[in-house]
């Protein structure tokens, strides 16, 4: 493995680290700052457009800054959106300016980190790569959200919010070891119907599991906090997640390396499948913990042999390009997770037959 992926695995730990203990629980505290449950998925919502849009900003400035600078600029926007929260608590102001922090935040910093990954990784161990990427991070935050909620219990939101900002810092450290990019290939928008063309496949099945994640990373949470009312119920489902997920990724990036992907991901999508239908229909708070703690197991299927389809299909075109295109199904199946979130406020659990429906589209895909 090319060792200059190793500066990359400790800055993305890091920021899961810090992510896992506040990201969780900005949901939750937008609701008990009075704000509704329509507000928090239209915050969302926005923060979709926005986030599409920063992307394609992010590529016209990766002419003049290296894809190092454009992350750090996305730190810029982070301590910004961490300010804003902090005082959101204060002061009476729209979300929307939250959402476009926030979005300016995720788009430089994921663009450029696809980037980076995409370009050092190799090809004969993308699985195994992938899955040092997604599991390095679980594994830095298994206790991140439990944590993060006793703070928030114990010391108020803003000292968990505090808390993250610090972290969030000292993931900065290994971003100076990152070697620089080489200069950006030539951008061309028309290539975007070029890809539709040639991958149909992979932009339906994109679509369908951003449409899972968003779910379980977003709507999940709010289900769990709505139910019981608890903080700490909110991290106890974060770290079950990252639990089942930590333990399983890094054997399944080591076996999608030498198994067909795409039967390993249908695999996975039986089980959340399974998982989702359930969620549906009972409402025992233990299953509700056991089934998100499978969920981080079985969805470990899913996002590790899939990421690594991504890298690959990059590395075989203009990786700028495909990561920016990428950005095309995964805002669309945001904006249609948060619409649908909105028309089913009134019973959250339509969103989970949603998810369970996007997962049988996983069984159309072949590689």
């Amino acid at each position: 493995m090319d060792r200059t992926l190793y500066p990359i695995y400790a800055m993305h730990s890091l920021q899961g680290l810090a992510g896992s203990l506040v990201g969780v629980f900005v949901p939750i505290y937008l609701l008990k700052l009075g704000n509704s449950l329509t507000d928090v998925f239209i915050f969302y919502l926005s923060y979709s457009v926005f986030s599409f849009l920063s992307f394609l900003l992010a590529n016209h400035v990766s002419k003049w800054l290296s894809l190092r600078k454009i992350i750090l600029l996305s730190y810029v926007f982070l301590f910004v959106y961490i300010m804003f929260l902090i005082l959101l608590e204060r002061a009476n102001f729209p979300l929307i300016i939250l959402a476009f922090l926030y979005g300016m935040y995720t788009a430089f910093y994921w663009f450029s980190l696809h980037n980076l990954f995409a370009e050092r990784s190799e090809d004969e161990t993308i699985g195994r790569s992938v899955g040092k990427l997604f599991v390095f991070p679980k594994l830095a935050a298994l206790l991140a959200p439990l944590i993060g909620g006793g703070i928030a219990v114990l010391f108020g939101f803003n000292s968990l919010i505090a808390s993250g900002a610090v972290l969030y810092f000292i993931s900065l450290t290994p971003l100076f070891l990152v070697k620089e990019f080489p200069r950006p290939q030539a951008f061309r928008f028309s290539k975007f119907k070029e890809f539709i063309k040639k991958y149909p496949r992979y932009f339906v099945v994109e679509f369908a599991d951003i449409v899972r994640s968003e779910t379980e990373n977003i709507i999940w949470p709010i289900f769990i906090f709505l139910i019981f009312r608890n903080v700490l119920s909110v991290g106890s489902v974060g770290s079950l997640s990252a639990a089942g997920a930590a333990l399983f990724a890094m054997a399944v990036g080591s076996y999608s390396d030498r198994i067909n992907k795409a039967f390993i991901m249908k695999v996975g999508a039986v089980a959340m499948l399974a998982i989702w239908i359930i969620r549906f229909l009972t409402e025992s708070e233990p299953l509700f913990y056991a089934l998100t703690l499978l969920a981080g197991f079985f969805a470990a299927l899913i996002f590790i042999p899939f990421n690594s389809i991504i890298y690959t299909l990059a590395r075989e075109n203009n990786i700028r390009e495909f990561i920016v295109f990428r950005e095309i199904p995964v805002t669309l199946a945001r904006l249609s997770v948060y619409s649908l979130a909105i028309l089913f406020v009134l019973n959250i659990k339509l969103s989970f037959l949603v998810a369970a429906t996007s997962t049988l589209i996983y069984f159309f895909y072949r590689k």
